[in-house]
This record gives structure tokens, C-alpha cells and sequence, in this order.
């Protein structure tokens, strides 16, 4: 409210200086001595030898109806600030004051200015933020960190054989091309998003950690095989991959066997996907490792989302 109240002052500050350009002024002795229109027009401006404005009311210049009504009207529009009924406090604040033409001037350009707001918003100064329907209107996001760390999982379950692998053999959940289904993680925080792959971390039901070297390919897109699991690792897509992992299982626990890969290239892998917020992979056999039965494959990407 108070850079409302010095908002009334400028302007009204203005319209005089405009009207001063057009029309000329005369220095009296005292003021109150000639008659002076509140907004003049033809006739000249009239100050008094100390500078001050001189008014229609009698006596000194600076001291009449306009700097009362000026300075009584902005103490009550400050006053105003969490009223539910703006200029109330202003309208009684200037009552009196010896000039109803300056009243209704500034009591004008204060409503014009009050009506362009929501009643009682009291928003000067502030960011207002519509969010009405959170998520859609004039949506933003929560305060987070620039670097959000996720580690989505997903698992298969091998064939039921122990044929053993050799190096460059997809190890899948069908021996069937067409039944083949990638692994896939919900990676990017929005739709066509961004995100970091740092590391990968694979683990085995079987608790082996013999021949146990394999390769995660991740794609952007879901991609097919030309054969199932056991036979030559060969993608539909393989323009789409994004990252290579090499991973060893070389920690043998009670439960699963595990290990840890990072990126084959660089230090990581940075990927924009082009649609969908999800990331998809294959696994290749690197060495000659016979699996469990059966046996159910865990892969898990260290991921910063943007």
C-alpha cells in the first residue's frame, strides 16, 4: 500500500508539471490573494515567493486543501493495507479537508488503481501464482535439488535350462525372438525428459560369480530382437542405444550374487529421450557363464534426473 499512496502522489505531481508546461506561472507575495481553479487552465499557475503551490483556500501555499488532502488520503490509504474495503480509512482520513475537486481527483486514481486487483488480494509488490488446478495451471515445479538420484529396478526370469552362454549371446526371458520383452525403467522425472545413467548394478538368483561377465545395452526407444535368449545378440534397434555397461558379478551373497558396471565410453551416459519418460535394455552374455535354472536376472541404473 505504500507504493500505492507515493503512486497517487507522482501522479497527481504529473498532471500539474504537465499542465505547468502549457501555461505560465506567477510568483506572489502571499497566497490566497488571487482566485486559482484547482486544475488550471488558462489561468497561470500561482506559487508564493517560498515555492509553495498556492490553492483556491485561503492562506500560505503548501499548507492549503491539496498537500492536506494529498497527505491525508495517502496516511489512510497506508492505513488501508489489510482492510477487507480499500479506501475506506483513506475516504475518512481526507474528509474535511477543505477541497471536494481534490478528493474526488485522488480518490479517482486510487480506485482505478485498487480495481485492477482481486478484492483483498493485496498483491503489490508480490508474485500472485494461479494454482487453482495444481499441475495445469501456470504449473510450478516443487523446490528441489538440481539433481535428483533414482534407482529404479526390473527384473526377468531366465528359460528353465543351464545351456551355458558364450560371448555375444543375448541373455533374455524366452527363447522365442517375437516373446522377447527388453527390461524397462521409468527414468526421466517428465515426459521426453533428460537424465544421467552414472552406474548399473546386476544381480543373480543363482548367487554365481563364475564366467559372470555380461553387457547392459540401454535404449531410448523399445527395441526387438532378431533371436532369443541363448543365440547372437542382435537389436532391431540398434541405433536407438544409448549406453553401454559392462558389469561383473563378482559379490556372492546369501541371498543373490551382485555386481557393478559403469559407462564403456566416457564417464557416464547422458540421455534426452525424444518421447515417453522410460528407458529400456537388453543383456549380453560377455563370457562363457552357465546360469541357474530358471534363475531371475536383477538390473538396477543409478540414475540423476534432471
Amino acid at each position: 500500500m505504500r507504493r500505492l499512496a507515493l503512486s497517487l502522489g507522482f501522479l497527481l505531481v504529473f498532471c500539474v508539471a504537465a499542465q505547468a508546461q502549457t501555461s505560465s506561472a506567477k510568483v506572489v507575495t502571499t497566497c490566497g490573494t488571487e482566485t486559482l481553479p484547482l486544475v488550471p487552465g488558462a489561468t497561470p499557475l500561482r506559487v508564493d515567493t517560498t515555492g509553495d503551490l498556492c490553492t483556491n483556500a485561503g492562506g500560505g501555499g503548501g499548507g492549503g486543501a491539496i498537500t492536506a488532502a494529498i497527505n491525508s488520503y495517502a496516511v489512510g490509504a497506508l492505513q488501508d493495507g489489510a482492510d477487507a474495503t480499500q479506501g475506506t480509512k483513506a475516504d475518512a482520513a481526507y474528509a474535511g479537508s477543505g477541497s471536494a475537486t481534490v478528493v474526488s481527483i485522488l480518490k479517482g486514481i486510487y480506485n482505478a488503481l485498487v480495481a485492477a486487483l482481486p478484492a483483498g488480494s493485496n498483491i503489490i509488490g508480490k508474485v500472485g501464482i494461479d494454482q487453482t488446478t495444481p499441475g495445469t495451471t501456470n504449473a510450478v515445479q516443487p523446490l528441489t535439488s538440481g539433481d535428483i538420484i533414482i534407482n529404479p529396478s526390473a527384473n526377468f526370469t531366465r528359460p528353465a535350462n543351464t545351456t551355458a552362454y558364450a560371448s555375444g549371446q543375448l541373455v533374455a526371458n524366452s527363447v522365442t525372438a517375437g516373446s522377447v520383452t527388453p527390461l524397462s525403467w521409468t527414468a526421466a522425472r517428465v515426459a521426453t525428459g533428460n537424465f544421467r545413467i552414472s552406474r548399473v548394478r546386476m544381480t543373480l538368483s543363482s548367487k554365481s560369480v563364475t564366467n559372470t561377465n555380461f553387457r547392459v545395452h540401454f535404449f531410448n526407444l523399445t527395441t526387438g530382437v532378431s533371436n532369443g535368449d541363448g543365440a547372437t545378440f542382435l537389436p532391431s534397434l540398434a541405433a536407438d542405444e544409448v549406453c553401454e555397461m559392462d558389469v561383473t558379478i563378482a559379490l556372492a551373497g546369501a541371498d543373490v550374487s551382485t555386481g557393478y558396471g559403469a559407462a564403456n565410453q566416457g564417464s557416464a551416459c547422458d540421455v534426452a529421450l525424444g518421447s515417453g519418460s522410460s528407458l529400456f535394455g537388453l543383456i549380453e552374455a560377455r563370457a562363457a557363464y552357465t546360469p541357474g535354472s530358471a534363475e531371475v536376472i536383477t538390473v538396477v541404473p543409478e540414475i540423476h534426473q534432471n
